[in-house]
């Protein structure tokens, strides 16, 4: 099961994988389900449960759907084969997937950052004219109009106005 240390309990299809005495909290990992949950342990009368007492309070936070599920894929699975033949070059859609998500976040990330960084240009009390006040809009548009665009690394980013005496945040 995964090489996971600890007591195993076949009836409820669990190991118990840390345990944490300065929070009193146990990890669990049910078979055939990669992830561990975390549950705090009751204390009474100085101790934590034991044995059936331990294994009914652990049943309670472990689905019954998870542990069939996980007998299930112990017997087999008849058709894992057709699932395994859906996907398609696996490590290449992860970084497909990876260079797209980053380049989005990039994106989204620079494009908020001047957006922030020429908020005060819209205040009421801002030093600049009218005139400039309308070239800083027209510029925070074209910064949100930017999702419009392909994400990707090819993305044209608009150039804030030049204005004389006030400080710009380039790309």
């Amino acid at each position: 099961m995964n090489n996971i240390d600890g007591p195993y309990n076949p009836s409820l299809g669990y190991k118990i994988v840390n345990f944490d005495q300065d929070s009193g909290q146990i990890e669990i990992e049910c078979e055939g389900y990669n992830q561990r949950i975390s549950i705090d342990l009751p204390i009474d009368n100085g101790k934590y449960p034991e044995n059936e007492d331990l294994d009914i309070y652990i049943k309670g936070f472990v689905p019954s759907w998870l542990i069939e599920r996980g007998g299930l894929i112990k017997k087999g699975i008849t058709n894992s084969d057709y699932i395994k033949s859906l996907i398609n070059n696996t490590k290449q859609n992860q970084k497909d997937y990876e260079k797209r998500n980053f380049s989005i976040n990039g994106v989204y990330s620079k494009r908020n950052y001047l957006l922030r960084e020429t908020d005060w240009t819209q205040l009421p009390d801002s030093p600049l004219t009218d005139t400039q006040k309308k070239l800083y809009a027209e510029y925070r548009q074209q910064l949100r109009d930017i999702t419009q665009q392909p994400l990707n690394e090819n993305i044209v980013w608009p150039i804030p106005p030049n204005i004389l005496g006030v400080v710009t945040f380039g790309n």
